[in-house]
């Protein structure tokens, strides 16, 4: 029991500092753009808020799944880190694009980091029912 409280423990440190990392970088990428000040604020984009909304009710739906029981930690490190590099893929997407006068994401890159995402919900769902449902010896 002590040592679930203790991994549950660690595990809330990380995903709460992975996540206010992501926000700073979030955040730091909207105020570093040179064209900032000329475009709407870059949280407002639909397209990159969409995403990363994505990835926080992922993040969310790790925890929530590691804190029930439901998700090994293994598995759940395992996710987050997907989401950590659909993460920075995202905002290396959003700093080509700028670089090269164009707001926001392709269509391509929308389609390939949902994709990413749908693959780690998949992953996440197929975790959890692994753990809630083991196989008969």
């Amino acid at each position: 029991m002590i040592m679930k409280l203790l991994v549950l423990f660690v595990a809330s440190l990380l995903l709460t500092g992975s996540t206010g990392m992501a926000l700073a970088q979030y955040d730091t990428l909207a105020a570093s753009s040179p064209t900032a000040s000329s475009t709407p604020a870059f949280k407002s984009n639909p397209q990159v808020k969409e995403i990363a909304d994505r990835i926080k009710l992922q993040e969310a739906r790790i925890t929530a799944a590691m804190s029930d029981g439901k998700l090994l930690a293994g598995p759940g490190e395992d996710l987050r880190k997907k989401l950590s590099a659909i993460r920075l893929e995202l905002q290396v997407d959003i700093r080509q694009n700028r670089k090269n006068g164009q707001q926001g994401l392709t269509g391509d890159q929308i389609q390939q980091l949902n994709s990413e995402l749908n693959a780690n919900l998949t992953t996440l769902r197929q975790d959890k029912h692994d753990i809630a449902s083991p196989a008969n010896p």
